[in-house]
């Protein structure tokens, strides 16, 4: 009796997700959907793969391979998983290299720009077309590719340091970091915000309106200055500079 095509595609699935490459020629596609797999990852994440090394990296794919494999025909999304994955894993809280997942989070958030939908960014000139009477309930939309990350290590430095030929060398208490991930027009980029700026982009992103963001802005107990040292103005020159605004109303 002849197998059914359904069935025939269940055992080609079943023999390349298998731990032991299989008899035959089927070791052929075993492998060469383990190399290209291996391949995709390593160009989402750059930046951990340079820092545990090929050979390492490799071995931490074929785990994740295992536990997360691909749903897409489109392997730019292989990696979508990936820090959760160390956060289990290799880079799990409390271990050495705990940092790792939150430099994975940023490497997924710049891959993830890549693709993101694009909106025209506003200018702060937008701001001038409404009266300052209306400026603490205008709302913000941010732009679809932006992602915000907060982590207690220095991971926009690592990120930046380790995508040059010769990276310095980065301390991991040196002290944590808030990242602001976004795509304007081409060009994807990370920008290091403060605690306050990321509060203020967080609450906008949110949805809060702008009276009630830099409020919680204000309250942010990871800083140091004051109240009064928080430039409002300056934090909006930069968040319309960054291109992340892509609508503005109330």
């Amino acid at each position: 009796m002849s197998r059914s095509l359904a069935d025939i595609q269940h055992a080609f699935a079943q023999a390349l997700l298998a731990s032991v490459a299989p008899a035959g020629r089927l070791a052929i596609y075993h492998n060469n959907y383990r190399a290209n797999f291996i391949k995709a990852l390593t160009l989402g994440y750059p930046v951990i793969a340079c820092i545990v090394g090929s050979d390492f990296f490799a071995s931490l794919a074929r785990r994740f391979l295992e536990q997360y494999p691909s749903r897409s025909g489109d392997l730019h999304h292989v990696g979508k998983d990936f820090a959760e994955f160390l956060a289990t894993d290799f880079a799990a809280p409390g271990s050495a290299f705990e940092y790792l997942a939150d430099l994975a989070r940023l490497e997924w958030a710049w891959a993830r720009a890549l693709l993101a939908a694009d909106k025209p960014a506003l200018s702060v000139d937008a701001l001038a077309r409404h009266p300052p009477a209306e400026w603490p309930a205008l709302r913000f939309e941010l732009q679809p590719s932006s992602t915000l990350i907060a982590s207690r290590f220095p991971v926009h430095t690592l990120f930046d340091e380790h995508r040059k030929t010769l990276p310095a060398i980065t301390r991991l208490d040196a002290g944590g970091e808030y990242v602001a991930v976004l795509r304007r027009a081409h060009q994807v980029a990370a920008h290091r915000l403060s605690a306050r700026e990321y509060t203020l982009w967080q609450s906008l992103r949110d949805g809060l309106p702008l009276e009630t963001a830099l409020e919680s802005a204000l309250e942010n107990a990871h800083e140091p200055e004051s109240r009064t040292e928080f430039d409002l103005s300056a934090a909006l020159g930069r968040l319309f500079a960054a291109g992340a605004v892509s609508a503005l109303g109330s």
